[in-house]
């Protein structure tokens, strides 16, 4: 009986706390709905594509943060009509993408001794994929009677001394305008 008595006593205390809350303040947000878009491709191509990188020696990756075998590809603008003044490449962070920022080697999902790295071409500053900081640290082009070639450069980044084999990954992209 004692204890159906304590029992009851903290329930009623405990359901009878309520929880209050003072209101901060408001945020707002804004954005802008457009009603084209353009067409992109990759290398001239398809926008799905892939970009083969020359063969690198280990003594090239032999240690962390080195790089090696810098290729250049583009991502190309068609079609854009209205409004559309300026585009840079945003590249979303997904499973192939690890905590800095590089693309993972999916032959290699264990070790992880070598990812690849996205580079802005024109000032050659590092991407770090699925980062807000793409938004404004990616090198927007000028979109000109409706065309834009976007450079950019994919490299191999040594998260620890590299081993011979084949290497690859991917990346999910889409357009920024301004």
């Amino acid at each position: 009986m004692k204890y159906a008595t304590l029992a009851a006593m903290v329930f009623a205390a405990f359901s009878s706390a309520n929880a209050y809350a003072v209101a901060e303040g408001t945020i707002t947000f804004n954005g802008t709905i457009q009603a084209t878009t353009c067409n992109s491709s990759i290398n001239g191509g398809d926008a799905n594509a892939e970009v083969a990188l020359p063969i690198a020696g280990i003594n090239e990756l032999a240690s962390q943060g080195e790089t090696a075998g810098q290729t250049e590809f583009t991502i190309g603008l068609s079609g854009c009509e209205g409004v559309l003044t300026t585009a840079a490449a945003f590249f979303a962070a997904g499973d192939s993408v690890d905590s800095n920022g590089r693309l993972i080697d999916q032959n290699d999902l264990t070790d992880q001794k070598v990812a690849f790295q996205l580079r802005n071409a024109g000032n050659q500053s590092i991407i770090v994929v699925g980062s807000s900081s793409q938004q404004t640290n990616n090198t927007y082009g000028e979109i000109i009677g409706g065309n834009l070639n976007l450079p950019y450069m994919v490299e191999y980044y040594a998260n620890k001394a590299a081993g011979a084999g084949k290497v690859s990954s991917y990346v999910t992209y889409s357009v920024m305008y301004k």
